[in-house]
């Protein structure tokens, strides 16, 4: 100890010019060092992804690490029904069925994620009982769009449905567009588009995402107001938890898992009516918003932060529900994620040129532990910001400027070593 007493005395009255010069070129070069690597880092982490793409984000761990230690919380806003076909006279059954109670017992809106791109004969059915379903409660119908190369939308497909209904002058009709894909664009779907522009050849309009208007309808529902008087409050509550303010993204909080899911079969089937079960999904979608579709539909499927699998209409859900309970997730500037990322690199290169130039003993082991340490609290330190505050704060750069100081640190030491093996060399063959 008096040893190692003695030689921090020595830094502290010399060197420490030397050191932090030291400590500015290795933390300069390990800073472009991550920029340059950046990428091929990303590229790297492809292999872990299902459909190949370069998409990765921390998140992603951080997620399917709450989904196992968070317990699952009340139900929220939010419930969806499953139901695995296309008969159009048993969706009409079903909305009839779900609007058939007093106005307390009823939904308070009500989504449908189907498409029918094909005209039948029975589609009057199914008209009628939108109607009767829109003066009871409020209908979201779905709208498809384009992605043009110059990154506009246009109309892909317009549901007659849309056109017939929106003719009417009683009810409450609405459309979304539920497009999934054209709200990002990678592998993972983390965030989704609050609004879309869309050109035609004979307009110019912006139409809600199908987790927007769900969220917009619900409110609507809720304070019993006109949209006029609503709608301007609410978009500026959550125009400001925009991550991408030109495209109006809004990252999905898929955390606390408040969306329950039952099989709308249970609502069909007659001789249930009278059972728990039927009792027990009337009670749940009182004064809620009911998202309808397809759980299986293998062309509506998507990869999420979560575990398994997510179909669109669960996409939709939590969405929805991450703006009605105003679960937004913040996520912090990138010049502070590029400053804790150079305060921890000042800090242990300065400490690895100390131990380093006076060979204290276990020295380079201890700081290769201390950065090893500092990684995990870096990870722990995210995940439980992000699961627990819903903030993002990205360590990225913190952990891989950690390790490439550690990398950059031992070529600068190895340049000097050869350099100085050289000029001894030299210096002996002149003699």
């Amino acid at each position: 100890m008096v040893i190692i007493s003695q030689k921090w005395r020595k830094v502290k009255s010399g060197n420490a010019f030397r050191y932090t010069l030291k400590t500015l070129i290795v933390t300069i070069v390990s800073a472009l060092l991550t920029l340059w690597c950046l990428p091929e880092l990303l590229e790297l982490t492809s292999v872990f992804s299902a459909r190949g793409q370069e998409d990765f984000s921390i998140t992603d761990f951080y997620n399917r690490l709450a989904v196992e230690t968070i317990d699952k919380c009340d139900a929220g806003e939010v419930v969806c029904l499953n139901y695995e076909g296309s008969e159009r006279i048993e969706i009409a059954r079903l909305l009839d069925v779900l609007v058939s109670g007093k106005e307390t017992e009823r939904p308070a809106v009500v989504a449908l994620d189907f498409y029918f791109p094909s005209v039948k004969n029975n589609d009057e059915i199914l008209i009628e009982a939108m109607r009767r379903c829109a003066a009871k409660s409020r209908l979201v119908l779905p709208y498809i769009v384009k992605y043009n190369e110059d990154g506009t939308f246009s109309s892909d497909m317009s549901s007659y449905f849309n056109d017939t209904l929106a003719c009417d002058s009683a009810g409450h009709f609405s459309t979304a567009v539920i497009n999934l894909a054209g709200n990002y664009f990678t592998d993972v779907m983390r965030d989704f588009r609050y609004d879309f522009s869309i050109s035609d050849s004979n307009r110019n309009f912006t139409m809600l995402s199908m987790p927007a208007q769900i969220a917009v309808q619900k409110h609507l529902a809720d304070n019993m107001c006109d949209a006029d008087s609503l709608l301007p409050m609410f978009e500026a509550a959550v125009a400001e938890h925009f991550i991408d303010a030109k495209n109006h993204h809004v990252i999905i909080n898929y955390i606390t898992d408040t969306i329950f899911t039952y099989d709308a079969m249970c609502l069909l089937d007659t001789t249930l009516q009278h059972s728990d079960i039927y009792k027990e999904i009337m009670d749940m979608i009182a004064g809620k918003a009911v998202v309808v579709g397809s759980m299986n539909d293998v062309k509506d499927t998507y990869i999420t932060p979560l575990p398994e699998l997510q179909a669109g209409m669960m996409v939709h859900a939590y969405g929805a529900d991450t703006l009605l309970a105003r679960r937004y997730i913040s996520q912090s500037p990138l010049w502070l994620s590029w400053v804790i990322a150079v305060l921890i690199t000042l800090m242990f290169t300065y400490f690895n040129c100390v131990v380093t130039d006076y060979a204290l003993e276990g020295g380079n082991s201890l700081v290769r532990i201390l950065q090893f340490i500092s990684m995990l609290v870096l990870i722990w330190g995210g995940y439980m910001l992000f699961a627990h505050v819903n903030i993002y704060v990205d360590f990225n750069l913190s952990i891989m400027m950690i390790a490439t100081s550690a990398m950059t640190f031992d070529m600068y030491n190895g340049c000097l070593f050869i350099c100085r093996l050289f000029r001894n060399r030299y210096a002996k063959h002149r003699q």
